[in-house]
């Protein structure tokens, strides 16, 4: 017994092709069959949407990748000009370092205090193969300080310091082999002082580590 094929096509670009040459010729094909022209009307109407629909979202690529080709664009003439521009009014004689930080060039102990307190870390976990991973906007302070509770443990301790943007919880599980919850909130640091608000605190399920 022959093994059945199925003949509708999978690749979008080869659905395309069928689609367009069934709008064109079903009603024609009906008729050969003996059928009424009007037979399959509905799928007609389908196949002829979906090449609309599929036409639009080819030209949005199109303009996507266009757009992204001049985001880049600008985002390196940005970055120099706006680099040269911070250069110069760092190296501005007797400027007000309030300046500065008005412009997130600096931040220190001139940062408007309802602007500090304004500001907490906004946390974002994942986790991996049993290790934890996290990020935050830095927002021109100097870093975070990370507090963490899990599964088994009654009170968030600190887990550590971190002036990069990205950080990871490579501690193994308190019960092998079993899955846990973890806590986590920060408080932004400056000048080795924690300042602003405690961010909210986010929670995932962290499994086992691959032995």
């Amino acid at each position: 017994m022959p093994q059945y094929r199925d003949w509708y096509p999978q690749e979008s670009s080869k659905l395309f092709l069928f689609a367009e040459n069934y709008v064109a010729k079903i009603e024609e094909a009906s008729a050969l069959a003996g059928l009424n022209r009007d037979t399959f009307l509905a799928s007609k109407r389908d196949a002829a949407a979906y090449l609309e629909t599929r036409t639009q979202v080819l030209e949005a690529q199109k303009q996507l990748a266009r757009l992204r080709k001049l985001e880049g664009e600008q985002t390196r003439s940005m970055s120099r000009t706006v680099r040269a521009a911070g250069k110069q009014l760092r190296n501005t004689q007797n400027i007000n370092p309030e300046v500065l930080v008005m412009l997130d060039l600096e931040s220190g102990p001139a940062t408007p205090l309802a602007k500090v307190a304004a500001q907490a870390p906004a946390l974002v976990v994942s986790a991996e193969l049993g290790v934890v991973y996290g990020r935050y906007t830095k927002h021109s302070h100097q870093g975070i300080d990370l507090y963490s509770c899990r599964t088994g443990e009654s009170e968030f301790t600190l887990l550590g310091r971190f002036n990069m943007s990205r950080w990871e919880d490579r501690r193994p599980n308190l019960v092998p082999a079993q899955p846990e919850q973890r806590d986590y909130y920060a408080v932004f640091v400056d000048r080795d002082q924690q300042v602003g608000a405690q961010s909210p605190t986010v929670s995932l399920v962290v499994g086992s580590r691959p032995g």
